[in-house]
């Protein structure tokens, strides 16, 4: 179960960063959708490496989102 998790991961954030590339006003559906992974995840296999590595990315994700609108206010 361990390489399942760390692939549906990976594969989870790979797919998040082409749909935000094409799409970046998609965050708030990403999101809510890795959230779902992540919960989905953590039922299977509690307590996995790779399930943190998910959370960061949405954190990373969200500080950068905070700024970049931070940023574009007059």
């Amino acid at each position: 179960m361990d390489k399942n998790v760390e692939a549906i991961v990976e594969r989870t954030i790979r797919h998040t960063r082409a749909i935000l590339a094409i799409s970046p006003e998609r965050w708030d559906h990403a999101r809510s959708g890795m959230l779902k992974i992540r919960e989905s995840l953590a039922k299977r296999a509690p307590g996995h490496p790779a399930l943190d590595r998910l959370i960061a990315f949405v954190l990373a994700e969200e500080r950068w989102r905070a700024g970049w609108r931070d940023a574009r206010r007059p």
